[in-house]
Parts: structure tokens; sequence; C-alpha cells
């Protein structure tokens, strides 16, 4: 079953989230990190367009390549620093941000309270970052060329959660990872077609199948009601 059989309606009565718990969780940047090919702009988007169903979303495309700012702002009037890409859904210009030389740390200080949720896809290593943001989300490929590159600050830090990414047949338990890191592992995204072929789709969620979008609706809940 493809999403555009599965009613919208039910998303956020699926993702439960209490009344009390959305009041403290709204007005969050959430990072979106990982190595260059954990397929944290896929995770980004997807999320994006799942809690755009009832949230006011801000997107911003930090990452180097800015795979997702050349897909989503084709065609768009590119002279503000925030660009309406759907009704709740919307995207930093980047673009316009430097020409203006604007202070990007100082600006989501301001405008955080304008948006539900801020979702920031990026590897930007800048410290003063994570002055700002609220949850980091690091995503890794659960083998052990990609093990080895976790830093131990990663593994330390409490705000930082982890998130296994395209597991297949071959990876490595999610228990041996979370036994070897001594960290808990908030959710796993089987290999998919479906999602690496977003890209290629123009970032319709309408490729992926019912249970894809069932589990990555479960670690949203994951990410959005922690405290």
């Amino acid at each position: 079953m493809y999403l555009k059989e599965i009613n919208f309606n039910n998303i956020i009565q699926i993702l439960n989230i209490k009344n009390k718990e959305e009041k403290n969780n709204k007005n969050k940047i959430i990072k979106i990190n990982g190595n260059n090919n954990s397929g944290k702009s896929i995770f980004s988007i997807i999320i994006s367009k799942l809690l755009l169903n009832k949230y006011k979303i801000l997107l911003i495309d930090n990452d180097e390549n800015n795979i997702l700012s050349k897909i989503l702002l084709e065609n768009k009037n590119m002279n503000n620093e925030i660009i309406k890409i759907l009704n709740n859904f919307y995207i930093i210009n980047f673009d316009y941000i430097l020409k203006e030389k604007i202070n990007i740390i100082n600006y989501l200080k301001k405008i955080k309270k304008e948006f539900d949720y801020i979702i920031m896809d990026s590897n930007n290593k800048d410290k003063n970052y994570r002055k700002i943001i609220d949850k980091e989300i690091y995503l890794i490929e659960p083998n052990m060329f990609e093990m080895k590159k976790i830093k131990k600050e990663i593994i330390q830090n409490n705000k930082i959660k982890i998130i296994l990414n395209k597991s297949n047949l071959y990876s490595i338990d999610k228990n041996v990872i979370e036994k070897t890191i001594n960290k808990k592992i908030i959710g796993e995204i089987e290999y998919s077609k479906n999602i690496n072929s977003l890209i290629n789709n123009n970032l319709e969620l309408k490729y992926l199948n019912k249970k894809e979008i069932n589990n990555i609706i479960k670690i949203i809940k994951e990410v959005i009601n922690e405290n």
C-alpha cells in the first residue's frame, strides 16, 4: 500500500502527541546530522512533510550539497530569506542569507517562535549551532566502516539521539551497537529503494509504502515527544 492510499488525518493520531507534551515540545529546532550519504537529507524531507499536516515547519538545508534546496526552490522567487513551498511548509533561502550577510544564528533565534518545528539538515561542524538547537538526530549506517567514524562527543552528548539508517541483512545488529557505544538507538530504518529514489522523484512521499511510513512516524514520535 502506497502513501496516496493513507488517510493523512490519521497521521497525527498515530503520532499520539499528548496535549500537555505538545505545548512543551513546539517551537523546537531539530538538527538532522550524519556522515555523507547517511540519508539525512531524505530523512529531513520525510519528517518535514509528515509533520506539516498539523504543524508549521521550516526546513533549513545547510548540507554542503544543498540537494533539497536545488529541488524545492526550483522556479521560486528567490528575493526573500524564507520561501513558502506548501501550506505550513517553508524553507530557508541560504543564497539570500549569504548575499545579505545575515547572521543565521541570530536570525534563527529571532524567528524560532514563528514555527512549530525547524528541521535543520546539516553536517555543519560549527559549535555555535549546538547553542540554539533543541534536539539533534544523528543518522548512521550500521556497518563497521561507519561505526568507526562516530566521535566520542556524539556518543556522550545526551542531546544527540542516534538512528540507524539503510539497515539490511548484513548490517550489525541494533542490540550489538547499543552495547558497543553504550547508548540507546531510538529508531532503525531498513534500506529501501522507495526511500532512496525520493531524490529522483521530486521528493514526493507517495512513493513510500505503508510499512515505511509507519516506521518513520514511530521514530518521529520518539523524537518530538522526548524531553
